[in-house]
C-alpha cells in the first residue's frame, strides 16, 4: 500500500507542475496577441494618417492660393487661416470633432507652404506630420 500512495503523490505532483506549466505559457501568449492587436491598431491609424495627409498635400497642390476653395476641394471647415477634417474611430468624416483631426496651416512665401498634421484625440504628439510646398512662379 505504502508503495501505491508514493506513486499516486507523485502523479499528482506532476499533474500540477503540467497545469502550472501550461497556465504560465497561456498568459505570455494572451498578452503577446495583445501587444500585437495594439500595435496592429496603432498600425492602421498611422496608415490611415499618412494617406489622408498625402491626399490633402495633393489637393494644396493643386488648389489656387485661396484658402475658401481648397476648403471646399478637401470637404474641409475653415478656422481662421487653418482647415480641419474630423475623422470618427473609424476614420470616416464627421461634421462633428471626431477622434481623429487633419489641420492643414498653409503658411506664406514664395514657394507656398502648408503644415499638415495628424493626430489622435488625448495624444499629444501628432500621428503624423507633413510639409508641403508648392511652387509658385
Amino acid at each position: 500500500m505504502k508503495h501505491r500512495h508514493a506513486k499516486s503523490g507523485l502523479f499528482l505532483f506532476e499533474l500540477i507542475f503540467a497545469i502550472l506549466f501550461f497556465a504560465l505559457a497561456s498568459a505570455v501568449c494572451v498578452r503577446l496577441f495583445a501587444e500585437a492587436h495594439l500595435t496592429s491598431l496603432h498600425s492602421r491609424d498611422l496608415s490611415q494618417a499618412l494617406t489622408e495627409a498625402q491626399s490633402a498635400a495633393e489637393c494644396f497642390k493643386a488648389s489656387p492660393d485661396d484658402l475658401r476653395q481648397l476648403a471646399s476641394l478637401l470637404g474641409a471647415r475653415q478656422e481662421g487661416d487653418t482647415l480641419v477634417l474630423d475623422y470618427g474611430h473609424d476614420w470616416s468624416r464627421t461634421d462633428q470633432e471626431g477622434e481623429y483631426r487633419l489641420v492643414l496651416s498653409p503658411q506664406g512665401g514664395t514657394p507656398a507652404a502648408a503644415q499638415i498634421t495628424v493626430s489622435k484625440e488625448g495624444q499629444v504628439d501628432p500621428l503624423y506630420a507633413l510639409e508641403v510646398k508648392k511652387y509658385q512662379p
